[in-house]
Order: C-alpha cells, then sequence, then structure tokens
C-alpha cells in the first residue's frame, strides 16, 4: 500500500497551527500585522514555481524493491533536491499488479497532485501509463520498452539500451581471438535486436550462431545445441531467455563447459556471467531529475521523447574469469569498472 508521507503530515498540522495562532490574536494584534505580510509573502514564494524549480513536486513509483529500481531511485532523489524538486512520496508495488493498481488509485487521489511521476520498471510504467495521462510520466529501467505501448502525450523516458558500438567494444576488448558467438532468442521479442547485432558482427568478423526459442523450456535443449559450437554466449535483454530458471542453466553453462557469458546485465554477473555492459542506475537517477526539471520548465513539444543512458558501467566477476582463465587486467584501471571478486 501507498506510504503516509511527510507531506501528508504536514498538511493535517497546518489547522493546528491556525487555531493556536487565532487563539492568541488578542494578545498579540500588533505582532500580527506586522507578521501576516512577511508570512503571506513566503507562502506565495514557496506555493510558485520559480525559475531553479522550487514548488515542483514529484513521486516515485517503483515496480519493486531490487539494487538497480532502488539505485534509480536514490539517484532521483539526491538530484531533485539540486533543482529544487521535492519528493512528495516513495512507492513500491512489490511486484504486484493488485497492490500497483491501489497504489496508482492513492497517486491519483493526491491533492495537491504532482507535477511529475517517476515510474521505475515495467509494472510501475504499464500502470502509470494506463491509468493516469493528466500528470507528466519519466519512465526509467525499462528493458526493451519499444515493445511497450509507451506512447502518450505525458510519456518521457531514459532508455535503458546499450549502444550496440559500446557493447561491442567490451567484447572486442575482452575476447580478442574468440570469435564464435552465441545467441539464444525469442523472435517475438528481440528479433530486431539480433538482427541488427548479426549485422553489426560482420564487421567486427564475429561469425554468430543462433538458436530461436518460443518458451523457457526450449532454452536449455538449445543451450545443449549450440554449446560446443561457439566461444562465447551473448545473451540478449530477453525475459523469454533471462528468467530464475534459466539462471541455473547459465551457471552450469560458466562451471562445467566453461562457456564465458557477456550480457547487459550486471545481475547475471553477480551469479556468475563473466562480464556485462549495463546503465549506471543512480547516474539514470540523477539524469531522470535533470530530464524531469527539464520538462516542468520548457513547453513538452521541445523536450525529447526518450533518451540515452548518459553513463554505463562494465561490471566483471573476477571468480569466473579466474575460472575460464580470462585476462581482465586491461579493465581494472578503466573508469566505471565495477568488480565483483
Amino acid at each position: 500500500m501507498g506510504k503516509h508521507t511527510e507531506g501528508q503530515e504536514l498538511v493535517h498540522a497546518t489547522p493546528h497551527f491556525s487555531i493556536a495562532f487565532m487563539g492568541n490574536i488578542s494578545k498579540q494584534i500588533a505582532p500580527v500585522f506586522v507578521f501576516l505580510p512577511a508570512l503571506f509573502a513566503a507562502v506565495m514564494l514557496w506555493a510558485i514555481p520559480n525559475a531553479n524549480g522550487s514548488g515542483y513536486s514529484a513521486v516515485i513509483v517503483k515496480s519493486l524493491d531490487i539494487p538497480a529500481y532502488n539505485d534509480v531511485a536514490e539517484g532521483f532523489k539526491k538530484q531533485c533536491r539540486h533543482y529544487g524538486i521535492s519528493l512528495m512520496a516513495t512507492y513500491d508495488l512489490k511486484g504486484d499488479i493488485e497492490e500497483g493498481k491501489r497504489d496508482i488509485q492513492i497517486i491519483q487521489e493526491l491533492k495537491p497532485e504532482p507535477d511529475i511521476i517517476i515510474t521505475i520498471g515495467v509494472l510501475a510504467t504499464t500502470l502509470a501509463r494506463k491509468h493516469i495521462s493528466n500528470i507528466p510520466l519519466l519512465f526509467c529501467a525499462v528493458i526493451n520498452h519499444e515493445l511497450l505501448d509507451l506512447r502518450g502525450e505525458n510519456i518521457y523516458g531514459i532508455s535503458s539500451s546499450v549502444p550496440f558500438e559500446e557493447q561491442f567494444a567490451v567484447v572486442n576488448k575482452m575476447f580478442q581471438s574468440q570469435k564464435k558467438i552465441g545467441i539464444i532468442y525469442d523472435p517475438a521479442k528481440t528479433e530486431r535486436i539480433v538482427s541488427e547485432l548479426t549485422s553489426l558482427g560482420s564487421m567486427y568478423n564475429y561469425k554468430f550462431i543462433t538458436r530461436k526459442v518460443t518458451s523457457r523450456n526450449t532454452i536449455k535443449p538449445a543451450l545443449d545445441d549450440i554449446g560446443k559450437k561457439i566461444d562465447v554466449l551473448w545473451i540478449v535483454p530477453d525475459d523469454t531467455v533471462i528468467s530464475k530458471e534459466s539462471i541455473g542453466i547459465f551457471q552450469d553453462a560458466v562451471t562445467k563447459n566453461r562457456l564465458p557469458i557477456f550480457c547487459t546485465s550486471s545481475a547475471l554477473v553477480r551469479t556468475g556471467a563473466l562480464v556485462s555492459i549495463s546503465p549506471d542506475y543512480y547516474s539514470m537517477g540523477e539524469q531522470a531529475a535533470k530530464m524531469a526539471q527539464g520538462l516542468l520548465h520548457d513547453p513538452p513539444q521541445n523536450s525529447p521523447r526518450c533518451m540515452k543512458p548518459e553513463k554505463l558501467t562494465i561490471t566483471i566477476n573476477a571468480r569466473t574469469a579466474e575460472m575460464l582463465k580470462v585476462d581482465i587486467s586491461q579493465f581494472l584501471s578503466l573508469p566505471g569498472v565495477v568488480i565483483y571478486k
């Protein structure tokens, strides 16, 4: 359920302040007339947005409580203060659709309503997109957002996609002599991504060996089929392929078959994949605050609908590298590299 916010506490406190003030008016009539104009001016300055963004408010809606989403939220909280945007509340949908619907209803009934809503993850974004059309929505950490119906006059976002050139740069650096790359994917979800990857691969002299799957039950047979034919497994952001059930399959590929895995998810690196390149989610939250400020000050038609992430992070599993005898020393001095040991 949505949290009781500090903003709501202040609303409840206001009537008590007024009653106490009026109760002492007969004793303090002269100071009151001096104090009221200043109080009125202060209230008006607080209520009217100024050039630095003060007076604007935001709400954060997270799909669930996971490190990447929390990083986005923390980055936004820090930077929105810099821009003078106050945070009314943070809602955690706990990955539950019904919980999400209740919280969205609460947000719709907030008085005053927020000036912008930051949604983090697919569930939060799709629910807000469906039920809220009168407040700007800025989505973050939505994988393959192009596949979702995120069109609308009030919809903006920061893409979670990593440019292919950046992905190939990491692959080239990590796997200089290994040219046979395997990809398992669901064509209904990532056909476009795989098609672009394989087209670009020829420029780098890579040979891609791909297998299509339509359900999670077919992942292991597909990997068994290509496992001995490839040097590296490249996992694309495909939720048919990436699931709790498939984590064990990929771990076996690493430990039993000595197959290095490249991906765009630092969470997979934590479970044993060798290397990933992904958005820096804390930085994405800071970027969202900057973008929110722009949306609140500039006419929406002049603002970009979706921006690329400004900062990327390379994540390497040192234990996997040692097991596979992969030299990672060339990455250690690079900025934005995280090493799991």
